[in-house]
């Protein structure tokens, strides 16, 4: 049904890769997605936790990979919403 089918790519895509994306693209990215409906904010939020469980599981995350991860959850540390700060905090507090 394609209404299941994946889009745009998301099932292969890494961590990282999403972390990159803008409100612009996320919301071009998730078009017709139930995904959409969180929005941007809750969007970094989840990623954020993500990485931190990532983080967390270092054994199954290369060092290389550990420190990308860091690197990009780092720059929301001054995000303007206090939901993505607090998940970044807690992704950093390994």
């Amino acid at each position: 049904m394609p209404d299941f089918d994946e889009r745009h790519g998301l099932g292969s895509a890494q961590l990282v890769q999403l972390m990159q994306w803008d409100e612009a693209t996320f919301l071009r990215m998730t078009e017709g997605s139930a995904i959409r409906r969180i929005g941007h904010v809750r969007w970094l939020r989840n990623l954020a936790i993500a990485v931190g469980n990532a983080l967390r599981l270092q054994p199954t995350v290369t060092t290389s990979e550990a420190q990308a991860l860091r690197q990009a959850v780092k720059a929301w540390s001054t995000h303007d919403s206090e939901v993505v700060t607090e998940s970044v905090a807690w992704a950093m507090a390994v």
